[in-house]
């Protein structure tokens, strides 16, 4: 499940952190039940090896991995 979730959002892009809400939608469409302290510390690894995907228009925002 760790690498899962974190090659699931490599691969849905960094659009789904646009909102909440939209983060929300996209885990619970892909079937993420339950995310471990494992999987966070995948996805934050996953951000920051993978920076060409964000730009201004996206704004990412850590406050969005909160409902992780």
């Amino acid at each position: 499940m760790e690498s899962s979730l974190s090659d699931m959002l490599l691969e849905v892009g960094y659009g789904c952190t646009q909102s909440v809400e939209e983060c929300r939608n996209t885990l619970v469409q892909c079937g993420v039940r339950e995310i471990s302290p494992a999987s966070i510390a995948r996805v934050l690894g996953m951000m920051a090896r993978t920076p060409s995907g964000l730009t201004d228009q996206i704004g990412v925002q850590v406050q969005h991995l909160a409902i992780l």
